[in-house]
């Protein structure tokens, strides 16, 4: 069962209020179910047996893991000061059945004919409470008060701040749990929600004048955990980022445009830390792009 409810007031003629009050269940990317394994050999080849011969098998996913659950509620205040003027604030908050957790198990794999037992690990649900709560504001305006043609110009202003205590451990260096319950603490902090920063803004220009139309857009936002595509790999944090880009366009008729579009135009990269933050993994610089094309109507 997922309940949901909705409800909108008009507190007064230019001011609205929203509440919302809802269940929802996140289900596992469906390349986190796979259940395959790779086995990794130690090096040399002066073994007594096969299970000596093994370094480690690794999951490729956790069939086990099971779609989170959360209660969520949503309050918001919107304030139209006149046509051109959006004030609003959201508060919201997400209540979490659990997170994830690594889990030792011992598994009988058929090598060769022999019989061979060895733990692996694997990620499944926690039994942990975890809640996000934030609050986003919003400012939009179009500066219709100034003289033409600077009336053309308006702009919108986003920001966001969120909290979380979600715990989403790493599979190696993690607190694990063995095959008898007991938790064994890890070496390094766990990570939060997939795609979570703490702060995220974004700040719009725009210029709309007879044929043309000229916008500019700033985003940014603090460092964040993301996920591999597939299960049970080690924690990667992406570095805060903070990027511009800029669209133009002009009307030739009304049948054909001419758009201009430029693209990460502060150079910002891409790093990859992993398992903790700080450790370099991966650099990716894209550069400055820009591209131009002409949209005709039939």
């Amino acid at each position: 069962m997922l309940p949901s409810v909705n409800a909108n007031f008009d507190l007064t003629p230019k001011t609205v209020g929203r509440i919302a009050l809802y269940r929802a269940m996140s289900r596992p990317a469906p390349s986190s179910l796979a259940a395959g394994r790779t086995i990794t050999l130690q090096d040399g080849t002066d073994f007594t047996s096969i299970q000596d011969a093994i370094g480690e098998i690794v999951a490729s996913g956790s069939p086990r893991l099971k779609p989170i659950m959360s209660w969520n509620a949503d309050v918001a205040l919107e304030y139209y000061a006149n046509r051109d003027t959006l004030l609003a604030t959201t508060l919201y908050y997400k209540q979490f059945t659990g997170g994830f957790i690594p889990v030792t198990i011992d598994e009988q794999f058929v090598i060769d004919g022999q019989n061979v037992t060895v733990p692996v690990t694997q990620t499944q649900n926690s039994d942990d409470k975890s809640h996000v709560y934030g609050a986003e504001f919003t400012l939009s305006n179009k500066f219709s008060w100034l003289p033409k043609p600077l009336d053309g110009f308006g702009g919108k202003l986003s920001y966001n701040y969120a909290v979380t205590n979600f715990k989403n451990h790493d599979i190696r260096l993690g607190d694990v749990i063995d095959d008898t319950g007991a938790v064994t603490g890890g070496m390094i902090p766990a990570a939060g929600l997939n795609g979570y920063s703490k702060h995220v803004l974004s700040a719009q220009l725009y210029y709309e004048h007879g044929p043309l139309s000229v916008q500019g857009i700033y985003r940014y936002r603090s460092r964040y955990y993301q996920d591999f595509v597939g299960g049970n790999a080690q924690l990667r944090y992406i570095s805060g980022s903070d990027a511009f880009d800029f669209n133009v366009q002009y009307k030739l008729n009304k049948k054909v445009d001419i758009r201009l579009q430029g693209l990460n135009l502060f150079n910002e990269v891409k790093i990859d830390s992993m398992p903790v933050p700080g450790s370099t993994r991966n650099y990716q610089y894209f550069g400055q792009q820009f591209f131009i094309s002409i949209r005709a109507r039939l």
